[in-house]
């Protein structure tokens, strides 16, 4: 049995939702997004898996050149995207804060 309820996707919180990563990209939406700023994005594998990349919002630390690469695999499209609406909830005061501090930045 999976660690994740197979039943209906949870409730993304207010200000997040599912869309497309790019305008005329192919498929289900598979990027997830906080008022306007991509916090996750579900990727598929050529074998056909999934995984998801997570913290897609934060920059680089100082002195790096990239910022810290955060995936996990994903036992099928619909439990990877259940998790990452879960990781949303969770995390979602810090998402915000940093969503918001990055739009004052720029």
């Amino acid at each position: 049995m999976s660690a994740i309820d197979a039943g209906d996707e949870p409730v993304l919180p207010p200000g997040f939702r599912w869309d497309k990563p790019w305008q005329n990209a192919k498929g289900p939406p598979t990027a997830l997004f906080l008022e306007g700023e991509e916090v996750a994005r579900m990727v598929q594998k050529v074998t056909g898996e999934w995984y998801v990349v997570l913290e897609r919002h934060r920059p680089a630390p100082p002195g790096e050149p990239f910022a810290p690469f955060v995936q996990r695999d994903c036992s099928s499209f619909d439990q990877g995207r259940r998790g990452t609406v879960i990781w949303a909830v969770r995390h979602e005061a810090r998402i915000r804060a940093e969503v918001t501090a990055r739009r004052l930045r720029s």
